[in-house]
């Protein structure tokens, strides 16, 4: 009977210890279940949060690339615009260049009638270039462009004082001419 009693106890014990390992393995198991389930919803709000993180730089990217393009875009039409200038006041600075070389030095040289002609042809001229300068000066904004203005309306009414002089007396000629200068 000992043998038979040592056996029941051995089976007792590892029945015991058997049911004991597989408690502590469901336990463990659900523990590890529970670890597992709660990395994957950190894992899964990481991702979320890596996520809402990109499309914020992807916004800001995209913010400032529109940005930068409105300021090349800017900076070209500036770019252009100051070019467009320059060639205008080029081209006016010619024409008065032209008008003291053709009618200022050869006042005396041309007849009446040529140099009504001569004038008539530069004041349309300097009319023209008033109106192109007029459309890039923002003359509300600015007091220097007021002054630009101011300037170019005396030099164009003096152009026209001295044609108006040509037509009546030749007398008056080289006063008007003088101002001009």
């Amino acid at each position: 009977m000992t043998a038979i009693w040592s056996f029941v106890i051995a089976m007792v014990v590892a029945f015991i210890l058997g049911i004991s390992a597989t408690i502590i393995t469901i336990w463990y198991g659900r523990k590890s279940f529970k670890l597992t389930e709660m990395s994957f919803k950190i894992v899964i709000e990481q991702i979320k949060v890596s996520e809402q993180s990109a499309i914020d730089l992807n916004s800001k990217l995209f913010d400032q690339q529109k940005i930068l393009q409105n300021n090349e875009l800017q900076y070209a039409y500036k770019t252009s615009e100051i070019e467009k200038i320059r060639i205008i006041i080029t081209d006016y600075l010619t024409c008065l260049i032209e008008f003291n070389s053709s009618i200022t030095m050869k006042i005396n040289v041309l007849d009446r009638e040529k140099l009504i002609d001569e004038m008539v042809k530069y004041n349309l001229r300097v009319a023209n270039y008033h109106q192109i300068i007029g459309l890039f000066l923002d003359y509300e904004n600015y007091e220097s462009h007021k002054n630009i203005k101011v300037k170019l309306k005396s030099l164009l009414d003096t152009l026209w004082d001295i044609r108006k002089e040509l037509e009546k007396d030749e007398n008056h000629i080289d006063q008007k001419l003088y101002i001009f200068l």
